[in-house]
């Protein structure tokens, strides 16, 4: 018999309406700069992971086609690659109005998200990258990432203006090689469900994007330069596991190069409007880093390619 009796809180939560079992625990997660994220429990012990997403992103206006759009890509990844988990519920409060917001309701993963990958996750994270691409998921709703719109009223870096400018100016470059994706996997953004089983969340960033852009953002997460360290080994891994699944790598050009700070610039932007002085700050040095290391990182692609059957 349960005799665990329901928070007061858990009694409220808007996801009730959703469910015939009482809902018994609700724990806000921390940490999260843009939506809100509640892991509830039911009394059967089931856990669900509900989200409530802000009207604004680092990407700008979450509307809730869009919204509705990223969630019909995670049923199709689910059906097809089982790498994540497809909503259960979905809603849309105030539908008409000009300031609806989406809800969204999925299964809770259990597993653990870590602050550092093996060579061995960073491969399989390669792979699960390059099965995503190959899906060729649908392109009608995709967006590409937006120009980045720096605060007018902040000094920056000349070396940012000219980063910034560069990505603005070539974010349709080769579009059409542009494949739909996830777009935001960070290591907080990947549940293991085992050391080597890797279950992706948080699909509302996904939109279009050059495959190579989004591997060496993948390679780099995995490196550890994200936090100001560099593992090669790691970085090699990913470019592995994408290379053994795809049976090559993505072409790269300096132009796209440079594209691959325009999400990093993009968060940076968001984060100095959003008043979050210290993230953007962090974020700054983040990306002084990662431009420090891009002639490494180039030589490193290089050899990768090369030493592939047919490189």
């Amino acid at each position: 018999m349960n005799n665990r009796r329901p928070s007061k809180l858990a009694n409220k939560h808007w996801s009730q309406a959703f469910f015939t079992e009482i809902i018994i625990s609700v724990q806000p997660l921390q940490g999260s700069y843009q939506h809100q994220t509640d892991i509830i429990e039911l009394q059967d012990h089931s856990k669900w992971v509900c989200k409530t997403f802000s009207k604004h992103s680092w990407l700008g206006t979450s509307s809730p086609s869009q919204i509705a759009f990223t969630a019909s890509l995670t049923v199709l990844v689910a059906a097809k690659l089982g790498s994540t988990f497809a909503p259960v519920f979905s809603a849309c409060l105030e539908p008409n109005a000009a300031n609806s917001s989406s809800r969204l309701i999925f299964p809770y993963c259990e597993g653990r998200v870590t602050d550092a990958v093996t060579e061995i996750q960073a491969f399989k994270l390669g792979g699960v990258l390059a099965q995503l691409h190959a899906l060729r998921l649908p392109q009608d709703k995709a967006k590409m990432l937006p120009e980045i719109q720096l605060p007018a009223t902040g000094t920056y870096p000349a070396w940012v203006s000219t980063l910034v400018e560069h990505c603005n100016k070539y974010h349709d470059y080769d579009a059409e090689n542009m494949v739909v994706s996830h777009r935001d996997i960070h290591l907080h953004n990947v549940v293991w469900k085992n050391e080597d089983t890797p279950h992706l969340i948080d699909w509302e960033s996904a939109g279009l994007i050059h495959p190579f852009v989004e591997l060496i953002g993948l390679a780099s997460n995995c490196s550890g330069l994200a936090v100001l360290i560099f593992d090669k080994k790691l970085f090699q891994a990913a470019l592995a596991g994408y290379a053994n699944d795809a049976k090559q790598l993505p072409r790269g050009d300096n132009i796209l190069w440079g594209l691959t700070l325009h999400t990093w610039l993009l968060w940076y932007a968001y984060a100095l409007s959003q008043g979050w002085q210290e993230n953007a700050r962090q974020t700054l040095q983040t990306i002084n880093f990662i431009r420090g290391k891009l002639r490494e990182l180039k030589r490193i692609y290089i050899e990768a390619a090369r030493d592939l059957p047919n490189g």
